[in-house]
């Protein structure tokens, strides 16, 4: 089952004693990070009941997000500034060193993504704007026992998608940007003029178009998380 609890409940939360991944007794408490949009945001921290081979996995990844925001998130955008840095250049002889530079921050960043993935635990909080945290994979009669201590707490068919504007706002721009995404591509092929600003320009529009499209699209018409509840 998936668990959404109120921001405004987490002060007072009442967790159970039973790992929330199997429900078993005398679990082994770990305190969490809550996921939220930014990297290096101010993090809520939520205790949570595991059991013993689930809290190492989740130390672990408490280690490798420490060394993601310390080392490795630094040393990625460190190397990609300098690559765009290089693009101002107006010399053939530091092409070579922009692709090398842009190819090994992009390759740190994948690999410290797969990493992280690696250790991440189903039940990994995550915070959903201002609507809670969002708690997923909990053991269906643990989740009925945090429903039953707190009133407030829901239990939720899927991960919630918080909309800041309505789906009508989002159906404009993603033609808005589909729009400007061709008129940008027409303009370059008609002028004859191909440089490196038109497909990133291109590929931004593309993209915004497709992000707002997506969030027009009504609540759980898409879902990525398939996922049976433990029983």
């Amino acid at each position: 089952m998936n668990v959404l609890v109120p921001l405004d409940a987490l002060p007072g939360l009442s967790v159970p004693p039973a790992a929330i991944t199997d429900g078993s007794a005398d679990p082994v408490w770990v305190e969490l990070p809550v996921r939220g949009e930014y990297l290096y945001g101010r993090k809520r921290m939520l205790p949570l009941p595991f059991d013993a081979a689930t809290a190492e996995t989740a130390r672990r990844w408490l280690r490798l997000d420490r060394r993601r925001r310390a080392v490795l998130a630094p040393i990625s955008i460190s190397l990609l500034v300098a690559a765009a840095a290089t693009v101002f250049m107006d010399d053939s002889r530091f092409d070579a060193v922009r692709l090398g530079l842009f190819a090994a921050g992009f390759l740190l960043q994948l690999w410290t993504a797969h990493a992280v993935e690696k250790v991440t635990v189903a039940q990994q909080p995550d915070l959903i704007g201002r609507l809670g945290v969002y708690l997923p994979a909990v053991s269906a009669a643990v989740a009925r026992e945090w429903v039953r201590r707190n009133p407030v707490v829901r239990v939720v068919p899927w991960r919630p998608r918080p909309r800041r504007y309505s789906s009508s706002a989002y159906r404009r721009a993603a033609g808005l940007f589909a729009v400007a995404a061709a008129a940008v591509w027409w303009f370059s092929l008609s002028d004859g003029e191909f440089g490196w600003i038109t497909p990133l320009a291109f590929g931004v529009l593309v993209g915004a178009a497709v992000v707002s499209a997506f969030k027009a699209l009504p609540v759980g018409f898409i879902r990525f998380d398939n996922a049976r509840d433990p029983r």
